[in-house]
Parts: structure tokens; C-alpha cells; sequence
């Protein structure tokens, strides 16, 4: 044999080894596959295991109890206890003393306090009671300074909607992953066999045939590493163990949708927390600006009280900074229209993304009747190749690269029909609706 020969077949066995590796490989990955069946399981089933095992919520949810409860004890008795045990006072020992003091909040500017005031000393505990009732009333007020924070109910209800679309986006990468790697190992066999029949060919060239099953190889492996990394993202998700594998079941029943911005304009900015915010500051600031204009940068406060030694008094401050007023007034005026601009920027801020999601939510419409044409035109081409197999115009692989081209179609408008039924529940998200009980419209 020439050296030309010994050449052709090293060259010859390295790609047969390079196949084979490759075959290896992808049979090594199958047998684990095997070996961990996938379990399957419902967005039920997965938001349940999440409410139940996400820490992130059941600490969010302890903490907006604290704040209630806090809340709540505003309008209740304060009660404060003092004790010095010990102190020296020009170089003698003083008597252990103590106090007990009671605050009722009774109105703004009005406190009920009481206490008591105890002594210790050789002839045993001396107490002597005190009551005060005390009032300070600014009679001309404050500029009146307005919270535009969410209630405890639209956090908890954005906390739950994160989850749940965290939760959905977890489930249906993975199933369009599983769905590739099932085309993918489908388009593999289909090529083998066509390889297959390239070698009973007589001078057939299979070169293009071998580098196409090398680089479907590649994808397979690809996909199996992505599908691996979400099987652990998706079982740290749950809380569960990482030797779990997943089969996800998410189907998606399509709704008729009136994609109308002014329906949606209302519900969506009312559920931004940052509009609100700034309505807050600019009210706030109309208030300010109100008071200073109405008082004249003047400040009367009245004052009293009454003890139990029948002691009282009675007083009325009035008190204005000496600054020039026309500047207090320009300052004023100016964080007015300042909290005008951040108000009017949020508004069209928040007008644009509504246009965004709108259009998110028309373009997967578009998209999924586009890909049911697709998938139409491929049964009737699958169709047209059984009749044609039939009459002997075609062969066997013929059929099977139509079959795999319709299977390609269906998982394509699968896919679609996910995509369309994420981008509504993120317009849904966004308007504060629970998602938690109207998900269910069009997730079956």
C-alpha cells in the first residue's frame, strides 16, 4: 500500500473514532436519563411546593404581621420604667429610686401621662404618686406631609405575582428545552438512517452527511448541559432534592383579549409604586407650599398643663423665622414644580411600558397565527409525502423528514402559545392583579 493510502485510511478510522466517541456520549447521556425518570408536574403542583418552601415569602409575610401589629399599638398606652440603683452626689451614696411613667396618646397634640416615682431607704420603699395632663397645639398647623407608600395587601400581592412568574418562566424554559432535546434526538436518528442508506449507495458522497450527524451530536450534548442546569435551578426552586428531574405540564388556553390601552391605563398606573410616590411628593409639596402662604411663616402653639398639686398653666407662642419670605416662597414653589416634572416624567414613563406590553402581548398573537399556518401547511405536506410513498414516488426517509418537520411545527406552536400566555399574565402582573387566582383563565 503507498503512503497516499496509509493516509486516506488514518483519516478514515479518526472519523470512525470520532463518531464513535460521539455515540458514546449521547448513549451515555440517554442511559442517564433513563436511569432518572422525570417526574411530571403541574404549575399546581409547583406553586404550591414554592408558597410553601420559599423563605424569601414566609419572612416577607412575618414581617408585614410585625407591621400591623405595630400599627395597631399606635393608640395604645405607653409605658416606660426608670431605676437608678445608685449614685453619688457631691461624694455621698444616694438613695435606689425608680419610676413608672403611663403616656396615653388621648388626641393630636393631647397626652394623658401618670407615674409614679419610688425611694428606697432604711425605713423601707417610699412611693409618691404624679399626674400631669399636658397639651401642645400648633393652632395654625402643618404643611401636611403625605405617605404614597403600598398597602401591606398589594405587597403581599406583588410578592405572591414575582413567584408566581418566577415560578411559570422556570417551568416553560424547561419544557421548551425538553421539546428541543426530542426534536433534536429525532433529527439524529433521522440523519443515522440516512447515513445508513448513503453507505448502500454506490458513490455516494456522505461527507456532508457525517459533518451534519457531528454537529447534531454537538447540539445534543449542548442541550442535555442546559437541560441539566435547569433540572437544579428548577429543585432549588421547589425546595427539593437535586436528584429530582422534572417533566413540567403547562398548557396554555387562549382567551380573546380587547388589547385597548385606555381599558388597561387606569388599573396600571394605579399599581405603580412609584407613581404613586410621586403623586405623595407632589402633594406634599402643594401642601408645604399652601401652609407658608396661608400663615405667613407664622407659628402660634398653645400650651398647658395641670398637676396633681394643683398646679397649672396656660401659654400661647407665636414664633416666625427671620428669613426673607419671597425666598421661602421661590423654594417652595420650586419643589412644586419639580414634584410636577418627576410626576408628569412617571406618567409617560409608565404610559410607555403599558405600549410595550401591549405590543408584546399583539406580536405573540401574531406570532402564534403565524406558526398554526406552519404547522397546517406541514400536515399537508406530510400528507402529500404518505400519498406519494404510497404511489412509489418517494422513499421512506422522504416520509420521515416530513414527519419531523410537522413534529418541529407542533412544538413550535406549543411554544408560542406559552410565550403569548406569558406576555398577558406579565400585563396582568403589572396592572396588580393576583395572579395567585386568575392565572387559572388561561393556564390549564
Amino acid at each position: 500500500m503507498n503512503i497516499l493510502g496509509v493516509k486516506k485510511m488514518e483519516i478514515r478510522c479518526k472519523q470512525i473514532l470520532g463518531l464513535c466517541l460521539i455515540l458514546i456520549l449521547i448513549g451515555g447521556g440517554t442511559l442517564v436519563c433513563l436511569a432518572q425518570e422525570r417526574q411530571p408536574i403541574t404549575l399546581e403542583e409547583a406553586l404550591e411546593q414554592v408558597f410553601s418552601a420559599n423563605s424569601n415569602l414566609s419572612l416577607f409575610l412575618r414581617e408585614q404581621d410585625l407591621a400591623e401589629k405595630r400599627e395597631g399599638l399606635a393608640n395604645h398606652p405607653i409605658i416606660k420604667i426608670t431605676t437608678t440603683p445608685t449614685k453619688i452626689i457631691d461624694g455621698e451614696w444616694q438613695k435606689p429610686e425608680g419610676s413608672l411613667t403611663v403616656t396615653m396618646p388621648m388626641a393630636n397634640g393631647l397626652d394623658l401621662t401618670g407615674g409614679l416615682t419610688l425611694e428606697v431607704d432604711q425605713s423601707g420603699i417610699e412611693v409618691t404618686p404624679s399626674g400631669t395632663l399636658s397639651l401642645k397645639y400648633d393652632v395654625l398647623g402643618e404643611g401636611k406631609v403625605v405617605e404614597g407608600a403600598l398597602t401591606v395587601e398589594e405587597n403581599r400581592r406583588q410578592q405572591e405575582n414575582v413567584l408566581v412568574l418566577q415560578t411559570l418562566d422556570l417551568l416553560v424554559e424547561l419544557r421548551k428545552r425538553l421539546d428541543g432535546l426530542d426534536l433534536a434526538q429525532e433529527k439524529y436518528g433521522l440523519l443515522e438512517a440516512s447515513l445508513e442508506a448513503a453507505r448502500l449507495t454506490p458513490n455516494y458522497d456522505d461527507l456532508k452527511l457525517k459533518k451534519e450527524l457531528r454537529e447534531q451530536a454537538s447540539t445534543l450534548v449542548e442541550i442535555k448541559e442546559e437541560i441539566a442546569q435547569l433540572q437544579m435551578e428548577l429543585s432549588s426552586w421547589l425546595g427539593m432534592s437535586q436528584d429530582t428531574t422534572y417533566d413540567p405540564l403547562v398548557q396554555i388556553q387562549l382567551i380573546k383579549l380587547d388589547l385597548v390601552e385606555d381599558m388597561y391605563r387606569d388599573e396600571f398606573l394605579g399599581a405603580s409604586a412609584n407613581l404613586r410616590k410621586a403623586q405623595a411628593s407632589l402633594e406634599t409639596a402643594q401642601n408645604k407650599l399652601l401652609h407658608e402662604r396661608k400663615t405667613a411663616g407664622w407659628s402660634v402653639v398653645a400650651t398647658g398643663g395641670v398637676n396633681l398639686n394643683n398646679h397649672w398653666n396656660v401659654g400661647v407662642t407665636a414664633s416666625k423665622q427671620l428669613y426673607p419670605r419671597e425666598i421661602i416662597l421661590e423654594e417652595l414653589e420650586l419643589e412644586v414644580s419639580k414634584a410636577e416634572h418627576v410626576l408628569m416624567t412617571t406618567e409617560r414613563s409608565l404610559d410607555d411600558q403599558l405600549r410595550v406590553t401591549l405590543q408584546a402581548i399583539k406580536s405573540a398573537q401574531k406570532q402564534l397565527e403565524l406558526q398554526e399556518e406552519h404547522l397546517m401547511e406541514a400536515q399537508e405536506d406530510l400528507d402529500l409525502r404518505k400519498r406519494q410513498l404510497e404511489a412509489g414516488l418517494v422513499t421512506e426517509l422522504q416520509l420521515q423528514e416530513a414527519q419531523l418537520e410537522l413534529r418541529e411545527k407542533e412544538f413550535s406552536y406549543a411554544h408560542a402559545q406559552l410565550a403569548w400566555g406569558q406576555s398577558v399574565l406579565k400585563l396582568w402582573e403589572q396592572c396588580g392583579r393576583d395572579l395567585t387566582l386568575i392565572i387559572w383563565e388561561i393556564v390549564r
